[in-house]
């Protein structure tokens, strides 16, 4: 699949991180399931908006960067657990990686724009 048909493909999950919530068993998914894997047949499953609020789950700092992030490099790439209990892989922006400690996030904020994957900010 082309980068430019994923990009609009995925664009509402990317930019307004919605998921899906199972109205059988109340169960929360990010991305987006078609199936409920609790429920199974018997799931129905609605789109849900995560706040894009939580915590830092773990974290590394690539210090050794691909050719491509090179320019970026030492930068975080993060587990974050959001406040209903999803969980996704995201790059931490706009700190010093020495500052970075598990537990620690906030929204993208005033001029955050989610561009082609997920980054969070830490609060200090």
């Amino acid at each position: 699949m082309s980068d430019t048909v994923r990009t609009w493909r995925h664009i509402q999950q990317r930019y307004n991180l919605i998921g899906t919530k199972c109205t059988t068993c109340g169960e929360l998914f990010f991305p987006s399931r078609v199936v409920c894997p609790n429920c199974r047949r018997k799931g129905n499953l609605e789109p849900f908006q995560f706040s894009g609020k939580g915590k830092i789950h773990t974290f590394s700092v690539i210090r050794s960067a691909p050719d491509n992030f090179k320019k970026s490099a030492p930068y975080a790439v993060a587990v974050v657990e959001l406040e209903e209990g999803a969980k996704l892989t995201s790059q931490l922006v706009d700190c010093d990686v020495e500052d970075i400690e598990i537990g620690r996030i906030r929204e993208d904020g005033e001029d955050g724009v989610i561009s082609y994957g997920y980054k969070f900010k830490v609060i200090k």
